[in-house]
């Protein structure tokens, strides 16, 4: 009886040692690597979840002192290494809208630019003929040489500049973009897009007329109402044109007196000196 006893209780210690082995095994081989496969997937959860670290600002805070320091023209180099290089930075519209201001007042200041050149007028000159020979806008010349005067005289210098300019109407971004041979140049917010059914992107067109009207007249640059009048940019795609908004901002689509790509009154006046006729055009998504 004793050595029943003997022999039941060494079996039970068998089978717990077995039981015991056995857990062990199965933690070890089969909960444990899943554990571990659980903890790598959070991690990777995680690090996914977790956003990018904006490496432009760094690089535009540099830009900013740089500003400051009035090194304009090595600010501006950044800015656009800062555009091709951080395209995903928060700070790429700050980015976009400085060069596009640095890039406007180099063209209209007296400051040497690459392309800009000056012109003496001679006898017979007129402000028409001298832009259509240099590529350029009567605007352009009236507000580079600060005259509010169409009248010119001879051996008067005239700062000219090229306005080869590429127009991109984009309208999933609501936005105009000026290019310079490839280069951004700068851009305008479309204030709102009424445009008729048959108007759809994408579209390649040119600027067709430049139109001024006051009141219900068109008026041309040597008026005295030049400067107060309404501007249009017409293009040779039936429908498209680039209009001042003038309104509330309430949407009123389809309405006549609003049809068109509408954008502030002050960047129709900026666009109107830098975009000529026969200027490239395309309205795309």
């Amino acid at each position: 009886m004793g050595r029943l006893k003997l022999v039941f209780a060494f079996s039970s210690l068998l089978i717990l040692a077995a039981v015991f082995i056995g857990v062990a095994y199965f933690w070890e081989h089969v909960v444990k690597p899943d554990l571990q496969i659980e903890r790598e997937l959070k991690k990777d959860i995680d690090v996914k979840e977790r956003p990018a670290p904006d490496l432009g600002i760094r690089e535009f805070e540099q830009i900013v002192d740089l500003l400051k320091k009035g090194e304009t023209m090595t600010a501006r180099e950044r800015l656009y290494y800062l555009m091709e290089y951080y395209p995903d930075s928060s700070l790429l519209p700050e980015a976009r809208r400085i060069v596009g201001e640095i890039n406007s007042d180099l063209l209209i200041s007296k400051i040497p630019l690459e392309g800009k050149t000056e012109y003496t007028v001679k006898r017979g000159d007129a402000l028409a003929s001298i832009a259509r020979r240099h590529k350029t806008t009567i605007d352009y010349i009236m507000r580079a040489n600060g005259r509010t005067s169409s009248v010119i005289h001879p051996n008067d210098r005239l700062t000219v500049y090229p306005l080869e300019f590429e127009v991109v109407l984009d309208k999933s971004d609501k936005m105009i973009r000026l290019e310079l041979k490839g280069l951004f140049f700068k851009e305008y917010p479309v204030v709102r897009i009424v445009l008729p059914p048959m108007v759809k992107p994408p579209v390649k067109a040119e600027v067709k007329d430049r139109v001024a009207w006051f009141g219900e007249k068109r008026v041309l640059f040597n008026n005295k109402n030049y400067l107060k009048s309404n501007k249009w940019i017409q293009t040779t795609h039936r429908g498209l044109i680039i209009r001042a908004f003038h309104g509330s901002g309430s949407e009123e689509e389809g309405k006549q007196d609003d049809l068109g790509i509408l954008v502030a009154p002050e960047d129709l006046e900026e666009m109107f000196t830098l975009i000529r006729v026969s200027t490239p055009i395309r309205f795309v998504e």
